[in-house]
């Protein structure tokens, strides 16, 4: 039946989360990132995995990591994560935050753009939430970088 009616909605949006974890399976096997998951129109953990990101730096400036032999023996078998842990510069910079809502923000505008003339209601994103979710710290910085950047409601 939707394929006799067509596409009512030109528009669509995916937001797209791809897990990874490090997998070594003994000592002499040289490690390698594995996906563990894939997550369709998942905004989650955006704002805090953004703060993590920002902690883990933080910390290495701060601490660094060279004192603890322990430290150093688990890197000398990861040389990627000792490069980036000598080089604060090589830690890749996490802007989930910031690149979802600009894509909210651009799916929002486009919507609008649609509409015939000005949309007769003001229009805003809707963000589905479980009735038992916890995770309401990292929803609120959505919802804050939506309305603070580019000016869009979040309902």
């Amino acid at each position: 039946q939707v394929a006799a009616e067509g596409v009512l909605q030109p528009l669509q949006l995916g937001i797209y989360r791809s897990d990874y974890m490090i997998h070594q399976p003994s000592a002499d096997d040289a490690p390698r990132l594995m996906q563990v998951e894939l997550n369709t129109i998942s905004s989650s953990f955006a704002s805090l995995s953004n703060k993590v990101c920002a902690l883990h730096r933080e910390l290495l400036t701060r601490w660094g990591c060279s004192a603890n032999p322990d430290v150093q023996s688990a890197l000398s078998r990861l040389p990627p994560i000792a490069a980036a842990l000598a080089d604060n510069e090589l830690l890749p910079v996490n802007t989930s935050e910031t690149d979802i809502c600009a894509a909210l923000a651009a799916a929002h505008k486009r919507y609008n753009a649609l509409q015939d003339g000005e949309p007769q209601v003001p229009t805003a994103v809707v963000m589905v939430v479980q009735p038992t979710e916890r995770n309401v710290v990292d929803q609120r910085g959505i919802e804050i970088g939506l309305w603070s950047v580019h000016r869009v409601p979040l309902v």
